[in-house]
């Protein structure tokens, strides 16, 4: 097939033209085995790939691809490629039961051709999985995500090219390449920014429209204050703990105050069932069970893991005390401004779509919003793509105001959402830009507006922290990687 053909054959199927020049880089016969590509969220990566991997079994139906993915892409990979049934043969996602299967059979029999098969970045690294990856001859291996290999998933990962089995690979990542920690092997980059996506008029598809970031301020009650002085308190005392297993909890546990009482009651209750047994093993005076129970959190054998009976037993009481005036404490100051919020800026004839990743918070938020005109959605990550897709499809015909609440919208296109609050806030500027980058995606055509809430008298210091972070325009080299206003 010649490369006019080829073009004209990318262009049908509805790529753009950075995305065609890209492929035909990538494809070319004198090519470099190894690429990264990099583009904003937004621009079509996932999609440039599935073009990219259908055009490989149409040429070599016996291919064998490895798709490398953060574990919280999995499933939308997985569904995307299946609903790919014509041009490729047989998916198969590589965990931990699979590859024992997969490995047993290798005296007999090689990995099947014709396949792809998906796996995480923290499982690939894991060295049984990864010397058993090492082995098996790679038509192609995709990383999507790539910035977030690091560490021993990148030595993991690298090491895998290096291995002589990986004919062609392909890196995504939505940003700038890290000086502190460069790929530890040359990879050909081809690097686009926004104002180099154009479509195939030559009209730029990421210009004039600008983002509106306001503020929708509340203030949260003297009871609601107080109760956020004792979480910050008890949030000291875990991250204090020289116990792993419990001093993960508390960034986990401001985050959860910066949404709301009902985040904060299931977050206690959790770090409650962590403790319970180790509190009760140390008042019946075996430090031996609490040793083994810590060892089981954090895998490490019993006879390392020590106990600090003091810390547990002051925490213990301090959740228990929180959890007590959290009964006594039903108001929620920011869910009430959300909904005065809404009802000032939307029409009847509007709807609202709330979005999470924890099925609890968006039923949470969902219900109180049930009593408003406008038609709701409640959409969680634990609803499949295409359940996702109705309803988002409804979403659009009425158009609306999203609630975002962590990262469940990253592999979806809003362009048609006309507004986003964000009731969660990412954890620092490059995610928060990357959530924007899902509704400023080709194929906008009217402005978009975002909010962030804030409380007025600052009660809880680790949201002010975050909230001033994000509050910064972005600065250095991937400045230029931001939506032009």
């Amino acid at each position: 097939m010649s490369n006019v053909s080829l073009r004209e054959r990318f262009r049908d199927a509805g790529l753009l033209p950075f995305q065609v020049e890209f492929l035909e880089r990538f494809l070319a016969n004198d090519a470099p085995p190894y690429w990264q590509l990099i583009a904003p969220v937004g621009t079509g990566k996932t999609y440039l790939t599935l073009t990219l991997i259908r055009q490989l079994y149409e040429s070599d139906s016996q291919a064998r691809v490895l798709l490398v993915v953060p574990g919280a892409l999995v499933r939308q990979w997985q569904e995307r490629l299946l609903a790919e049934k014509a041009s490729v043969p047989n998916v198969e996602l590589l965990d931990r039961a699979t590859l024992v299967e997969l490995s047993s059979d290798a005296p007999k029999r090689p990995w099947p051709t014709g396949s792809l098969f998906i796996t995480t970045h923290d499982l690939s690294a894991v060295p049984a999985v990864h010397d058993a990856l090492t082995n098996v001859p790679w038509s192609l291996v995709v990383a999507d995500e790539s910035q977030l290999l690091t560490g021993k998933r990148a030595n993991g990962f690298f090491s895998l090219l290096n291995s002589n089995n990986v004919r062609r690979a392909l890196l995504l990542r939505a940003g700038a390449e890290s000086e502190q920690e460069p790929d530890p092997l040359p990879l050909a980059t081809a690097r686009y920014k926004y104002g180099d996506i154009v479509g195939w008029n030559g009209q730029p598809l990421y210009s004039r429209l600008p983002v509106q970031l306001e503020l929708i301020e509340y203030e949260r009650t003297d009871e609601e204050r107080a109760l956020f002085e004792s979480i910050e308190t008890v949030a000291e005392q875990v991250a204090a703990s020289t116990e792993p297993a419990i001093s993960r909890f508390a960034d986990l546990l401001l985050r959860a105050a910066a949404s709301s009482t009902f985040a904060v009651d299931r977050r206690l209750r959790q770090i409650m069932a962590l403790l319970r047994p180790l509190r009760n093993a140390i008042v019946h005076g075996h430090m031996d069970q609490a040793a083994y129970r810590l060892s089981s959190q954090d895998q490490r054998s019993s006879t390392e893991a020590t106990v600090d009976a003091a810390t547990i037993t002051l925490l213990y009481g301090s959740v228990e005390k929180i959890l007590a005036t959290l009964a006594e404490t039903p108001a929620d100051a920011k869910l009430a401004a959300l909904r005065k919020h809404l009802q000032s800026q939307l029409e009847s004839r509007h709807s609202i779509c709330v979005w999470t990743g924890l099925a609890a918070t968006a039923r949470y938020i969902g219900l109180s919003l049930d009593a408003l005109p406008q038609q709701s959605y409640v959409l969680t990550a634990e609803q499949s793509l295409a359940e996702s897709a109705a309803q988002l499809e409804s979403f659009e015909h009425t158009r609306g105001v999203l609630i975002a609440t962590g990262a469940a919208i990253q592999t979806h296109s809003l362009t048609f959402v006309d507004g986003c609050v964000h009731y969660d806030l990412p954890s620092n500027r490059a995610a928060f830009d990357q959530r924007l980058g899902r509704f400023l995606r080709y194929g906008r055509t009217v402005p978009f507006r975002t909010w962030i809430m804030r409380d007025a008298r600052r009660s809880l210091k680790w949201e002010e922290h975050l909230i001033d972070r994000l509050a910064k325009p972005p600065v250095g080299p991937n400045t230029e990687d931001v939506p032009p206003e």
